[in-house]
């Protein structure tokens, strides 16, 4: 009777270990999958402040070629001017040639 008591108590004993055993490799996953969560979260604020410094990157550079491409347009449009004006200026010493010509 002696020898039950004791397998008994061997059984119940190993159990708890077995338990605690199970529990702290619970407790160790846990932590991993905390570390895991936390790296996770750092990764992207790292990835949201580069995205956030692409987008203000990529608006500095539109504002930059619309602005650009306003003084080229501006650039154009003087040119065009310039060549209206000196149109007019050819045809009038076209003119005054024929009218020498004339003489």
């Amino acid at each position: 009777m002696r020898k039950k008591e004791l397998t008994k108590t061997t059984m119940a004993s190993d159990g708890a270990l077995d338990l605690q055993g199970i529990i702290k490799k619970l407790e160790e996953e846990q932590l991993k999958s905390a570390q895991l969560g936390l790296q996770l979260v750092e990764s992207q604020s790292r990835l949201q402040r580069e995205l956030h410094r692409c987008q203000d990157e990529m608006t500095a550079m539109t504002e930059n070629y619309e602005q650009e491409k306003l003084n080229l347009l501006k650039e154009v449009e003087l040119k065009k001017q310039m060549i209206k004006a000196l149109r007019s200026e050819l045809d009038i010493m076209k003119q005054d040639i024929m009218n020498l010509e004339k003489l």
